[in-house]
C-alpha cells in the first residue's frame, strides 16, 4: 500500500498525519517518507507553443531548418547547467518548471529580436495565427 496525498492546507496536513498514523508497518522492512513543495512542470501547451517557435524559425530561415538542433542550440544558451567531470550538463527542457520555462522563452524571444531583428509572436495573438497559418498548421 502506497500513502499519497496533496497537502494545502492545515486540516490536509493533520488528514495525513491521522492516515499516516494508521499505515501498518511491516517488520525488517523500511520505509520512506517524503514532504516537500510540488513544482509544477512546463505544461503541454507551452511545449506546443515552443514547438510552434521553433517551427516558425526553421521555416523563416534564420537560424537552421533543423528544430532539434535549434532546441539544443537554445538550452545550451538559456538553460542553467552544472559541471560533472568537467563538462556542463544541462536538464531537459522538459523538467522545467512553468515559471522557468516562462523564463526560457522569453529569453528565446529576447535573443531572436535583439540579434535577428525577428518576432515571435505571443499565442492568442492574431501575428501567433497568422505564423500558424503560414506554416500551415492552424
Amino acid at each position: 500500500m502506497r500513502l499519497s496525498c496533496t497537502i494545502k492546507t492545515e486540516a490536509d496536513r493533520q488528514h495525513f498525519i491521522r492516515l499516516a498514523s494508521r499505515y501498518e508497518l511491516e517488520a525488517g522492512k523500511e520505509y520512506t517518507g517524503e514532504l516537500g513543495i510540488t513544482k509544477k512542470v512546463r505544461t503541454n501547451r507551452q511545449n506546443d507553443y515552443y514547438h510552434d517557435w521553433l517551427r516558425f524559425i526553421a521555416f523563416s530561415g534564420f537560424i537552421d531548418d533543423d528544430i532539434d538542433m535549434l532546441h539544443e542550440y537554445f538550452r545550451g544558451l538559456y538553460v542553467q547547467g552544472k559541471q560533472i567531470c568537467g563538462e556542463t550538463v544541462r536538464k531537459s527542457t522538459t523538467k522545467l518548471t512553468t515559471t522557468e520555462f516562462i523564463k526560457y522563452m522569453d529569453d528565446i524571444q529576447a535573443h531572436m529580436l535583439s540579434r535577428y531583428k525577428f518576432w515571435l509572436p505571443p499565442p492568442e495573438t492574431p501575428e501567433y495565427s497568422e505564423m500558424k497559418k503560414a506554416m500551415g498548421r492552424s
